[in-house]
């Protein structure tokens, strides 16, 4: 018998897995970084991002202050507005939204996103506080503010006229810091993921409605302004399901089914709705007059970029010998198909890039499935890098100048009526949508959003039947990993082998992320 040291040839990559996450810090600011007196743009004590007075003009001075009782850290932070008198800072006829802070902060590789804060209120302080939240920047959305802190007050006005922010709002009632002030962002679309992702604490309120804690008008001349600390942005990291990038395939002239270039759980694409070899797709607008399914690996050239590797290959949808894009074809019946197992993932988040010919279908959706495509749902379809292209279409509801049209998709849908680009940062946040967690059914679609007369291209033109696309790259589907992690094998001290033996796991899907190849499922020690 010779004393061994068992040598383990598996390679087990637990590195890749991030298990079940918890939420961690993207970016803070706390100001304890930051010294005394003037600070228009302080920097983060944690992570990147910036920080901005909004609305006080250029003679404004935001200034870092000691004002102790915040909920964390030293007693530093950030007096937003603080000038004083009639014409620069507060003002109560500055329109909602218009004047207090901004912060910008990437959530890219983040989701459920949750942004917190401390206000410091004086009694001549703005007392209706409200917070916004953009994917570009430029375009603002109220958000749903979901815990009032420690003093303030949740308030909800549905009331447009009546100089009050409409939705959900915090009112300020006791002066000195109100802490822990929590916007929860959960699920809501285009948040998550989104490079250009920012948050606004802004004023709720104007002219007769806007008051100060005591109850009286609000007058900016009282020098009242609002403090600020450990503004906190958090997130939850995802995983990776599966992924469409195209560079690992290459350009090639038929692909109607690209393998994925990482696949963690089952998963495929299907380029659908152009016709078959034995059932063509037939018009007479068609050059010649049938079509059939042949998509494409292509390289867009630049400057048509996605937000991917280097590489320029992307998955043109399209018919062929006829281009296969018909007005007449119902709604969803046209585009990509893309059936990913959730199995061992919750929380999941699909991501993409879509571009637009000039010719090309303006109007697009995202339908997903849980059962295999038995029952079919409208997705609410996100565009951080264009939020203001996507419209709501329900007999309730109906964004768009011409009204609800039945020819259009009862839900959500992007709109493009700006070009010929890429659209990037498309998203579709399922945390929370029943039936789409651990499940091996799931699958979505990116497909034609209108038939018959709304079938237009981006100048509103009727499309034309013979020409035009639309071209998909960066697919994936994110989740966070629920499964069994296989364990750490390591070498025991002293151990004693008599003869060669070999040690084979039960393969499995999660047992099989943790290896460099099927290779590695065995261990094997020889004397």
């Amino acid at each position: 018998m010779r004393i061994k040291n068992i040598v383990c040839l598996a390679t087990v990559l637990l590195s890749t897995l991030s298990g079940l996450q918890a939420a961690s810090t993207i970016t803070a600011w706390n100001f304890d970084n930051i010294g005394l007196g003037t600070s228009a743009n302080p920097s983060p004590s944690t992570g990147f991002g910036s920080a901005t007075a909004v609305g006080f003009g250029t003679s404004s001075s935001p200034t870092v202050v000691l004002e102790s009782g915040s909920s964390a850290g030293g007693a530093n932070s950030w007096s937003v507005g603080n000038t004083g008198g009639s014409s620069v800072g507060w003002s109560n006829t500055a329109a909602i939204g218009a004047q207090g802070a901004k912060f910008a902060v990437s959530t890219f590789g983040f989701y459920q996103v949750q942004v917190s804060f401390d206000v410091y209120a004086s009694a001549n302080s703005q007392s209706a506080l409200l917070v916004q939240y953009s994917q570009d920047g430029i375009f603002w959305q109220n958000a749903n503010i979901t815990s009032a802190g420690t003093t303030g007050l949740l308030a909800t006005n549905a009331i447009t006229t009546n100089s009050l922010a409409v939705g959900s709002y915090l009112r300020l009632t006791t002066p000195g810091w109100n802490n822990g002030v929590t916007v929860n962002l959960t699920g809501v679309p285009g948040v998550a993921n989104d490079p250009y992702f920012a948050v606004r604490i802004v004023n709720a309120a104007t002219g007769t409605n806007c008051f100060d804690l005591t109850g009286a008008l609000f007058n900016g001349a009282n020098q009242g302004d609002w403090t600020l600390d450990n503004v906190t942005f958090q997130g939850v990291s995802f995983d990776t399901v599966a992924a469409w990038t195209f560079d690992n395939i290459g350009k090639i002239s038929t692909d109607n089914n690209p393998i994925p270039a990482i696949s963690n759980n089952t998963a495929t694409a299907a380029c659908f709705g152009f016709g078959t070899p034995t059932n063509p797709l037939v018009s007479s607008t068609f050059t010649p007059n049938n079509s059939t399914n042949d998509a494409d690996i292509t390289a867009n050239g630049a400057p048509y970029s996605s937000t991917g590797s280097a590489g320029q290959y992307v998955w043109r949808l399209r018919g062929q010998p006829g281009n296969g894009w018909l007005s007449t074809q119902p709604i969803g019946s046209q585009g990509a198909e893309i059936d990913v197992s959730t199995v061992n993932y919750t929380n999941v988040l699909v991501t993409f890039d879509l571009y637009f010919t000039t010719q090309g279908e303006a109007r697009m959706c995202v339908q997903y499935t849980t059962d295999g495509w038995v029952t079919t749902n409208v997705a609410s379809l996100a565009c951080s890098s264009y939020p203001t292209l996507i419209q709501t279409n329900t007999p309730a509801l109906a964004t768009e100048s011409i009204g609800y049209s039945s020819d259009i998709v009862n839900g959500v849908f992007m709109d493009n009526t700006i070009g010929s680009l890429f659209y990037n940062y498309m998203s579709v946040d399922f945390t929370g949508v029943p039936g789409v967690d651990n499940n091996p059914n799931f699958g979505f679609r990116i497909v034609n959003a209108a038939q018959n007369g709304q079938c237009v291209n981006f100048l509103r033109q009727a499309y034309n039947n013979n020409s035009g696309n639309c071209r998909v790259d960066n697919i994936a589907v994110n989740g966070q990993f629920s499964g069994q992690v296989a364990p750490l094998i390591t070498a025991a001290v002293g151990a004693t082998v008599d003869h060669p033996f070999t040690n084979t796991f039960t393969e499995s899907v999660a047992n099989r992320r943790c290896f460099s190849s099927s290779s590695d499922l065995s261990l094997a020690v020889s004397p």
